[in-house]
């Protein structure tokens, strides 16, 4: 149901405009000034407004400049109801940003008409704002895969093509794929964030060395930047072939980066996965005396305690799980007792 903000000092106007909106299934809020209304839109947020000119206290006039004064409100479809006819009030009106303009006495058909008429303007300029934008998004979508990731994978085949020629130092050499291995995933976790980058919700074919793989390149690229002596256990009991999700990887990926940045020192992370009844099940259990005060707060480029813990990274790893997760209605739990945290997730799987 459209919401309506009726102004209007008369109380026989006021209560039948109200009664003929709400016959017409519109939910009416009524004042009878400006100051009135101005308290109701603190909890009450209008598709239209309906205001007299001429009220005690606060006019019409001054009203909808407080209105277009305020972003939360500048944008509301504004009807102006007057008496007079001076070219002067019209004028005024419109100038501030008034969307129409009628006269008393009026018909209460073309008054509702009238409101229609803006209601549908509105509509019409939203759904064109947000074709546009789709529009931009599409075509930023087609590039953006080349233009951001054409020139990190540029600098990796002139590496590759120096070592052929020239004795490359291997420590030198794992620093910069790892470097390039983390400019990528940051990159891509900004894409999918922005909604640039769309993932589908697909079942991908995977193997179980690939899988191993993946997982120790994770856990080497996140040893690499902590001073912590961190013992990791692993478990991986799946199928030699296999199918997940297609962002299963980054939501593993992100979930055993946290568990070893937030891990206490001489501690363990203790990874386990496995293949059962078509899901794919993955627990993560590490030590951590340093827990935020309210584990509830996720949210993008927030990162707790991060001179503590020398974190890398833009703080969206949990949120961007939490993003993903909730969008496929996988199952993700955090448990907490006595500094010792367990993290479950469950996504559909089969082999």
């Amino acid at each position: 149901m459209k919401k309506l903000l009726l102004v209007e000092d008369e109380k026989i106007i006021r209560d039948n405009i109200k009664e003929y909106f709400e016959l017409n299934d519109f939910v009416v809020k009524s004042a009878v000034n400006g100051i009135e209304a101005l308290a109701i839109l603190e909890n009450f947020k209008p598709d239209v407004i309906i205001s007299d000119l001429m009220m005690p206290e606060m006019d019409g006039i001054e009203f909808l400049e407080k209105l277009r004064e305020n972003k939360a409100t500048n944008l509301i479809p504004f009807l102006m109801l007057n008496a007079r006819v001076e070219n002067v009030d019209q004028r005024k009106s419109m100038n501030l940003g008034a969307d129409d303009y009628i006269t008393k006495p009026f018909d209460f058909e073309d008054l509702f008409n009238a409101v229609q008429s803006q209601l549908k303007k509105k509509s019409n300029v939203k759904q064109h704002i947000v074709e546009e934008s789709l529009s931009s998004l599409q075509h930023w979508r087609n590039v953006a895969n080349h233009e951001i990731f054409t020139p990190i994978n540029v600098l990796q085949n002139i590496l590759n093509v120096i070592k052929i020629n020239t004795p490359i130092d291997i420590e030198m050499e794992n620093i910069f794929n790892m470097s390039l291995r983390r400019l990528k995933k940051t990159l891509n976790n900004l894409m999918i964030i922005s909604g640039v980058h769309e993932l589908k919700n697909n079942l991908v074919h995977y193997s179980s060395k690939n899988l191993q793989k993946f997982i120790e390149d994770t856990i080497n690229d996140n040893i690499k930047y902590t001073d912590k002596n961190i013992k990791i256990n692993k478990n991986i009991n799946m199928p030699d072939e296999f199918f997940c999700r297609e962002y299963s990887m980054i939501v593993l990926s992100e979930l055993i980066e946290n568990a070893i940045k937030f891990s206490d020192d001489n501690s363990e992370v203790n990874i386990s996965i496995e293949l059962s009844n078509s899901r794919f099940i993955l627990i993560i259990t590490n030590k951590c005396s340093n827990l935020p005060a309210d584990l509830n707060l996720i949210k993008p480029f927030y990162q707790h305690n991060r001179s503590h813990n020398e974190q890398q990274g833009l703080g969206l790893g949990l949120y961007l799980v939490n993003t993903l997760v909730n969008k496929y209605n996988d199952k993700f739990g955090v448990e907490i007792n006595n500094n010792e945290v367990k993290c479950t997730w469950i996504t559909q799987s089969s082999h």
